[in-house]
């Protein structure tokens, strides 16, 4: 899959740091489904950001396959601009809402 040029995808300094707390986290749960779910902000057609919403899950996921993590444990989704974490009007750039979530069952 193509990563779209126009946004980049990053991992925050903060979210460094979140991801060696799950790292070792996860070495405490025996076999645990780990779901990963890219947002947008709503900005840009809902087609592109479901799209980049995708990509952002799945470059996770490639983060936690260098960190040794056995991805078929994991499921990815895009849930594009739907699920704001802050709500917006359409074409509002809100970075709280440009996000990834990992969740552990």
């Amino acid at each position: 899959m193509n990563i779209i040029k126009s946004k980049k995808i990053r991992l925050t300094s903060a979210s460094a740091k979140l991801l060696q707390v799950m790292q070792d986290t996860l070495k405490d749960f025996p076999a645990p489904e780990i779901i990963i779910i890219g947002h947008t902000d709503t900005v840009g057609a809902d087609a592109l950001n479901d799209k980049l919403s995708l990509q952002r899950a799945i470059y996770m996921e490639n983060i936690l396959k260098t960190k040794g993590i056995d991805t078929s444990r994991i499921s990815t989704v895009g849930r594009g601009s739907r699920d704001l974490l802050v709500p917006t009007g359409k074409g509002v750039s809100e970075e709280k809402n440009r996000r990834v979530e990992i969740r552990l069952k």
